[in-house]
């Protein structure tokens, strides 16, 4: 090996590993310059440039480096990584199933695989992705939440429970999947279930309103109004400018018959989020007031 090329890489990774990128790339750069067919080089020039959010850079650095070698499993998940970053799904695709065919242990490429594919809505490819990828690294909890909220996002939410439970067998304070299990278990008609889940998601991140909301609504489909009131206060009072609270509140009030309540929260509702006019026109919540002469002003004309 030349020295110069080794003294270059050497004071390329000296830089990167110190965090100084611009200064790591000028070497990168040199050594392709007098080494043109070197594939270290052009590798490292590529990664490089991705962390500096030089794009095309990258993908023409990652496109020299592929041209000079096509059995570099790393490679092809690099650039894959790079595409799934900006939305190029289907080449990342292409990416990461040429880093499988090249390397079948790549556990991390068949991850990534899995998350290409479910941004297309391909779930059949996306879960056999997951679940290769479980296959070699069973115990990885961020892998099974992305699972289930797949399973979630198709419909199947007793699979999506299954695997929200096993998330948190491996990492209890999966915020992020407690939520997606509240949500999960309130979908499949087990209320109490749901709402210890998000309380426990709410005693992690208590100033998070949307929880606070989706609390309130699962105890508003159990009709208890005064448990509902108190977390979508709580919701509303952490984000005042949130039409979701003042709107699911609104139809708390008209279950409770309290028309004057519920009208005054609608039109706040009505005000920051103009689609919830249309849809209080069909929302069963309001049967009770929908007859008043204040919900016909505010709703049908």
């Amino acid at each position: 090996m030349d020295d110069s090329y080794t003294s270059l890489i050497d004071k390329g990774d000296l830089y990167f590993n110190q965090g100084d990128y611009e200064k790591a790339l000028t070497n990168y750069l040199k050594v392709v310059k007098v080494f043109p067919c070197n594939t270290i080089g052009w590798t490292k020039v590529a990664k490089t440039q991705v962390i500096l959010n030089n794009v095309e850079q990258a993908k023409k650095a990652f496109a020299e480096a592929l041209e000079l070698t096509t059995n570099d499993a790393t490679i092809y998940y690099n650039y894959g990584n790079l595409l799934l970053d900006i939305k190029d799904y289907k080449t990342a695709i292409d990416c990461y199933e040429k880093s499988i065919k090249t390397d079948k242990t790549l556990a991390l490429a068949y991850f990534n695989l899995g998350i290409a594919y479910s941004k297309l809505n391909h779930f059949d490819d996306a879960l056999k992705a997951y679940n290769h990828f479980l296959s070699i690294n069973p115990d990885d909890a961020e892998a099974y939440y992305h699972k289930g909220t797949l399973l979630s996002e198709n419909n199947n939410h007793e699979k999506a429970i299954e695997n929200y439970y096993k998330v948190l067998e491996l990492n209890p304070n999966h915020s992020a999947a407690i939520v997606n299990l509240a949500i999960s278990l309130d979908k499949t008609g087990k209320p109490e279930e749901s709402l210890k889940a998000y309380e426990k998601a709410i005693s992690i991140t208590p100033e998070n309103s949307t929880l606070l909301d989706n609390c309130g609504n699962t105890y508003l489909s159990m009709e208890n109004y005064d448990k509902a009131l108190e977390f979508f206060n709580k919701a509303n009072k952490l984000n005042p400018l949130d039409a979701y609270p003042y709107y699911n509140r609104a139809c708390t009030y008209a279950r409770m018959n309290n028309a004057q309540k519920a009208i005054d929260d609608l039109k706040i509702a009505i005000q920051y989020h103009p689609e919830f006019k249309e849809y209080a026109k069909t929302d069963t919540d309001f049967d009770k007031i929908k007859q008043t002469q204040a919900f016909i002003e505010l709703i049908m004309n």
